[in-house]
C-alpha cells in the first residue's frame, strides 16, 4: 500500500478540525452555563457575589479551553498559571454555603475542580527551581483572591483556616525551594571570600603579594 506524501499532514489536519469542533462545543456549553447561572442574580432573585465567582470560573475556563488545541509550552504555561491562581479562590467558594444538599453537591464539585487545578499547576511548574518559584509567586495572587472572596462573603473562621493553610502549604515550599547544589555553592562562596580576605590581609602587611587572585 502506497501512501500519498501529504497523507500524514491530512490526518493531522482532520484530527485538529475534530478537536477544534469539540473545543468550540465545550466553549459554548461553558458560556451558556455561566449565563444561565448568572441570570437569577441579574434579575435580583439571588445574591450577585455568590453567583459571580462560579460564573467567572466558567468564563475563564471557556477562554483557556482553546489553549488545549495546541498544547505547546506557551499554552501549558498559561494554563498552569491560571490554574495556580484560580484554585485557592475556588476552594474558598466551595465552603461558602453548605446549608442544603444541593449546595453540598456543588461544593463537592468545586472542591474536585480545585484539586484538579492544583494538581495541574504542580505538574506544569515542577521541572526547575525558577518554575517552582514562579508557581509560588502566582500562588500569592491566588491566596489574595481567596481572601477577597471570603471577606466579601462573611466566610466562617474554619474556612479561613482551611484555605489559608492549604495555600501557604503550597506557596512556602515553592518560594523557599533550593536545588541540590545550594549548600556546595554556599560553601564555595564562603571559602572564596575567606581566601580573598586572607590575600587582602597579606597585602596590607606588605608581604610582597601584588594583588589578590580569586
Amino acid at each position: 500500500m502506497v501512501l500519498l506524501p501529504d497523507y500524514p499532514q491530512r490526518v493531522i489536519n482532520e484530527h485538529r478540525v475534530r478537536v477544534e469542533k469539540f473545543a468550540l462545543l465545550g466553549l459554548l456549553i461553558l458560556v451558556f452555563g455561566g449565563g444561565w447561572w448568572l441570570w437569577p442574580a441579574v434579575q435580583g432573585e439571588a445574591e450577585l457575589i455568590t453567583r459571580s465567582g462560579p460564573v467567572a470560573a466558567l468564563f475563564l475556563s471557556a477562554i483557556f479551553l482553546s489553549d488545549l488545541i495546541d498544547y505547546g509550552p506557551v499554552e501549558r504555561t498559561r494554563i498552569g498559571t491560571a490554574s495556580n491562581i484560580a484554585w485557592p479562590g475556588i476552594l474558598a467558594m466551595a465552603g461558602l454555603d453548605l446549608s442544603s444538599q444541593d449546595d453540598m453537591v456543588a461544593s463537592a464539585i468545586l472542591l474536585f475542580v480545585a484539586i484538579v487545578l492544583r494538581s495541574s499547576a504542580a505538574t506544569t511548574f515542577d521541572y526547575s527551581i525558577s518554575a517552582r518559584r514562579f508557581r509560588g509567586l502566582t500562588g500569592i495572587a491566588g491566596i489574595a483572591i481567596a481572601i477577597a472572596v471570603m471577606a466579601a462573603s462573611d466566610a466562617p473562621s474554619t474556612l479561613w483556616a482551611v484555605v489559608i493553610i492549604a495555600s501557604l502549604a503550597s506557596i512556602y515550599p515553592d518560594l523557599s525551594s533550593r536545588d541540590e547544589a545550594h549548600d556546595e555553592r554556599k560553601q564555595f562562596a564562603q571559602t572564596l571570600e575567606d581566601a580573598e580576605n586572607r590575600m587582602m590581609h597579606l597585602r596590607t602587611e606588605n608581604s610582597g603579594l601584588e594583588k589578590a587572585a580569586s
